[in-house]
């Protein structure tokens, strides 16, 4: 729904093709902005959503909540104010990201969505970011978010979201892991973890051991990387591959403006 670092909003007529057929339930351990689901046909009597960053979960989850109520909280405020901005950001970090959330907290998920939505595209929040500034020129992506929020498409994709967890990737999996289920994993880009707001060095070694006992379908993202047939071995797993215009997409830059994503399949 906003720019969020690792964003699929561009990928997912590439990866929606490759989804099974059948599943009862939908999971994505890094649901971040959500994307895929919300640009993609995915249809399941479940929905799940999971980020380990409290803050976002809350946002989505006030959503889907109440989505009338997350519409006058974010009407509130004016965008593109430069000292509304510092104080939300400010507010925001002295909480911290790591910190439980009572869910839905409205008022804290509109400051958190005033400061995502008007950094650069996609950026990593820190505690010294600072908005980016249209001018006029632009409507912000602040006020794009409150008319996604009119729209009926996107609020019956918000209705049906069953489920809102803000615990590490391992843990939804275990919770939800069954047959019927199909998870999306979209973990950060290796080597480069540090550029997420919660970054993990180990997160891949541990996410290929856990990809061996899964019982449900999953599709996983990456790009190419030295150690990616030792953690998903090619004849254990299917692969495909798709190529992106990365200036069209919300995910870092690799060296050129186009590159091959993969995805990693057990069925």
């Amino acid at each position: 729904m906003i720019s969020y670092i690792g964003g699929k909003k561009f990928h997912a007529k590439y990866i929606n093709p490759f989804f099974p057929k059948e599943y009862k339930g939908y999971c994505e351990p890094f649901s971040g902005a959500f994307w895929l689901y919300f640009q993609s046909d995915i249809v399941a009597d479940n929905i799940f959503y999971n980020d380990a960053n409290p803050h976002i979960t809350n946002l989505v989850c006030c959503c889907s909540t109440d989505v009338y109520r997350m519409r006058e909280e974010l009407l509130k405020y004016e965008p593109q104010n430069y000292d509304m901005f510092n104080q939300f950001r400010d507010h925001i970090f002295d909480l911290g990201f790591s910190n439980k959330i009572e869910m839905p907290n409205y008022q804290l998920a509109a400051m958190y969505a005033y400061i995502q939505t008007q950094v650069f595209s996609g950026n990593t929040l820190s505690s010294t970011t600072k908005m980016t500034h249209l001018k006029g020129k632009y409507k912000s992506k602040y006020e794009h978010l409150i008319d996604k929020l009119h729209n009926d498409r996107y609020i019956e994709k918000l209705r049906r979201i069953n489920e809102f967890n803000d615990v590490d990737f391992a843990e939804c999996i275990e919770k939800y892991d069954n047959e019927d289920m199909l998870f999306y994993i979209d973990p950060p880009y290796y080597d480069m973890e540090h550029y997420y707001t919660i970054g993990e060095n180990n997160i891949h070694q541990r996410l290929s051991d856990i990809a061996k006992t899964i019982k449900g379908k999953f599709i996983i993202s990456y790009y190419r990387f030295d150690k990616i047939d030792e953690f998903y071995p090619p004849d254990d797993y299917s692969f495909e591959t798709y190529n992106i215009n990365s200036q069209n997409s919300n995910r870092l830059k690799i060296n050129s403006s186009r590159r091959d994503e993969i995805l990693i399949k057990n069925y």
